[in-house]
């Protein structure tokens, strides 16, 4: 038998709400990356989400089954202004997308890049970027089955290493 969830997504500057979201992702990423990420902290969070929710071009939507809170999307308008090299573009940054574990594989990531996507063509945008950790299959999965297509590499080096 399958069980059938509704899913709603609507926009918040619920920084509570955000930050609690944001625990199992910030643990997952400090397990995962412990030289990049800091351990999750519910007041440090709190203030990150509401620090980013303060400038205007921030967008964070949250997704609900039923009243409960499963996962959230964080979203920024960017913009690149033209220089010698470059054309102008604006385009809207996914910074953070979380899903509750248990609500993973479930539609709900799909239903808040989906919404971002609505917001999009709303501000007239016409191109989503994100980023994401290598490792993270989970991300790549949902990402690549959601439209998103690889466009750039970023990688890094460490000045200790002194081989070539």
């Amino acid at each position: 038998m399958s069980l059938i969830m509704e899913i709603k997504v609507e926009r918040t500057v619920d920084c509570e709400v955000l930050a609690k979201l944001n625990e199992a992702v910030q643990s997952l990423h400090q397990k995962r990356y412990p030289e990049e990420f800091k351990k999750y902290d519910f007041r440090s969070a709190k203030s990150a989400f509401s620090n980013s929710l303060s400038v205007r071009e921030t967008y964070a939507f949250v997704a609900k089954i039923g009243d409960s809170p499963v996962g959230y999307i964080l979203s920024v308008v960017k913009e690149r202004k033209e220089n010698e090299f470059q054309f102008r573009k604006t385009l809207l940054y996914i910074d953070q997308i979380a899903v509750e574990e248990n609500y993973r594989n479930r539609g709900v990531g799909k239903h808040l890049l989906a919404k971002v996507l609505e917001l999009a063509t709303k501000l007239g945008i016409d191109e989503i970027q994100l980023d994401y950790w290598e490792g993270n299959v989970e991300a790549n999965k949902l990402f690549i089955s959601n439209g998103f297509e690889c466009y750039n590499y970023r990688l890094k080096r460490s000045t200790s290493d002194n081989g070539v």
